[in-house]
């Protein structure tokens, strides 16, 4: 797919204006994103919008300091106002040599994905997902689903001589749904994710027929007697979401402040030697791919955790020269946890007395990691079989206890087009009810 002439013409001319300025350096990434958008209502295709914007996103260094501006405007009057915005703030913030611009890179342009939405094939996958609904799930409500296209064009220039684009396009579905039945119902749950064509039924696209299934049995909920401490099983999606709190422990926030507890772990064991953990940007894995940092540099893989021993920290370029660490070659995004040998199944057969944790909800842990929340559309585990399904209760613990205490890794994995994660099964969690 060719580069869009217009976005190149657009950034070379904001990059003249701000050599012109007089700035000591200036850089623009200019952005042109499509969206075409079918959604459903009351079981029939409601919406088809298609819809077109460019933005730029420019930032401006002087003597140390360094200040930035968006807009989604690009006449001259709001490139002039920008300039005077950027003009005034470099004045104003605080010295900071550690940021700085990349320079040249070895590749200048990257792209992946469809050019055009198939709007043909759009339509009968989201009218088919609809019926299929109602056909195997009638005890399910679509409180909201959609299908997208995406395509995006970048071109991204600067004053130290960087030159790159990328063109990428990608398909997006998401559907939020709970089970209805004789005026009960389940809490709402939610899944969906990133693809590259729609070669198969949405309801196939990452956890959501799971997720369906399991809303329909929550209808049945029953409220949990008493607390224990005990094993549980995390499905991928809310592993993720503790997970991505234990990282935050080798991102530049923390690792700046000082306050990571990972920071003086490199080379050591951090966590269970079941788990390994890699980045794999523009990887064909993924439907939605990091090909640049935000920085700009070619987004390249790394290794995080190689049996439970960290490898790696996940620093930006700004991180790095802040802490005096290695740069992270990618932004992290495209993660992916391997998958062990055991299956979901034996995971629960091995399971006396536990909980099967879907999905959680909870403040931001503590920064020594403790974390609490409850324990949404979930499970209790009894003699190996998946028992009633739960009322809200809550659950705690420490994330890097967690990391530490996982036991078993699944075979069965979700790729949401973003990342991969298995089911991971921990030694224990505290279950409280009423």
């Amino acid at each position: 797919m060719a580069e869009s002439t217009a976005l190149r013409e657009l950034a070379d001319r904001v990059l003249a204006k701000g050599r012109a300025h007089g700035f000591d350096d200036f850089e623009v990434t200019a952005r042109e994103n499509g969206l075409s958008e079918m959604q459903i209502d009351a079981g029939q295709v409601s919406l088809l919008r298609s819809t077109n914007e460019v933005t730029l996103s420019l930032r401006a260094f002087s003597a140390g300091r360094m200040a930035s501006v968006e807009l989604n405007q690009v006449d001259s009057e709001s490139l002039a106002l920008s300039m005077q915005q950027l003009s005034e703030g470099v004045q104003a913030t605080p010295v900071d040599e550690a940021r700085v611009l990349v320079g040249p890179q070895s590749v200048q342009r990257l792209e992946y994905g469809p050019v055009e939405p198939s709007l043909e094939q759009m339509h009968e996958r989201i009218t088919s997902f609809a019926k299929v609904t109602v056909t195997e799930y009638p005890d399910i409500k679509m409180e909201q689903s959609g299908l997208q296209f995406l395509r995006n064009e970048m071109v991204r220039l600067n004053t130290k001589g960087l030159s790159i684009s990328s063109g990428t396009g990608s398909y997006s579905f998401f559907g939020m749904f709970s089970g209805k039945r004789n005026g009960r119902t389940s809490s709402f749950n939610y899944s969906g994710g990133h693809v590259s064509s729609l070669d198969r039924e949405l309801i196939d696209i990452a956890a959501v027929r799971r997720l369906m299934a399991s809303s329909v049995r929550e209808i049945d909920h029953k409220p949990l007697e008493g607390k224990f401490v005990g094993p549980a099983i995390l499905s991928p999606e809310c592993f993720m979401d503790l997970a991505n709190s234990w990282l935050s422990h080798l991102r530049d926030g923390t690792m700046i402040a000082g306050t990571s507890r990972l920071r003086d772990k490199l080379g050591q064991k951090v966590a269970s030697p079941l788990l390994h953990l890699s980045v794999r940007p523009a990887d064909a894995l993924f439907a939605a791919r990091e090909l640049y940092t935000s920085e700009g540099y070619v987004a390249a893989p790394s290794s995080i955790l190689e049996s439970g021993v960290l490898k790696s920290f996940m620093l930006s370029d700004y991180g790095a020269r802040r802490t005096g660490l290695e740069r992270s070659p990618n932004g992290g995004g495209n993660l992916v946890f391997e998958r062990g040998l055991s299956s979901v199944n034996e995971m629960i057969d091995e399971t006396k007395h536990g909980l099967f944790l879907q999905r959680f909800s909870g403040g931001y842990p503590a920064a020594n990691g403790d974390f609490s929340g409850v324990a949404k559309n979930s499970y209790l585990i009894v003699d190996g079989e998946l028992a009633q399904p739960l009322s809200e209760v809550m659950v705690s613990g420490n994330l890097f206890d967690l990391m530490n205490d996982v036991v078993s890794v699944s075979h069965e994995a979700v790729n949401d087009g973003t990342t991969e994660v298995p089911f991971v099964r921990v030694a224990k969690l505290t279950v409280t009810g009423k």
